[in-house]
């Protein structure tokens, strides 16, 4: 309940009083998924937001976040290799937020090392 109550100049004063319910905000509802190709992984963050609206997404890749904040995000497994944790933060309107975490695997490091050697058989 709000009371409002006011003294105009000690000649006029009242008071009103207004009843409401305050109903607490839904936290959204996601789901992450990727597909994945031999160049790169696409993420998708669907959520749902049953009081409201997405407003904002946070990527980070393993641990640092990443300049993306839309819904879809996609990391090239070139640049990317080896073990990738995945940690995506979904804002709805009301600053509720619902965190989403997935581990990918690129490439082996030596795999990339190996690629960049080049072998110059011996003319004997």
């Amino acid at each position: 309940m709000v009371t409002f109550w006011g003294n105009y100049e000690g000649i006029s004063q009242g008071s009103a009083s207004v009843e409401f319910d305050v109903v607490k905000n839904a936290v959204p509802n996601c789901t992450l998924s990727y597909t994945e190709t031999n160049l790169s992984w696409s993420f998708t963050n669907k959520c749902d937001d049953t009081d409201g609206k997405m407003v904002r997404y946070e990527w980070f890749i393993n641990g640092e976040l990443r300049n993306v904040f839309g819904s879809t995000a996609t990391l090239s497994k070139n640049l990317n290799r080896g073990k990738q944790d995945i940690k995506v933060i979904a804002y709805d309107d009301s600053g509720d937020f619902a965190t989403q975490h997935v581990t990918v695997f690129g490439p082996a490091e030596e795999a990339s090392k190996s690629e960049n050697t080049v072998s110059i058989p011996s003319s004997e």
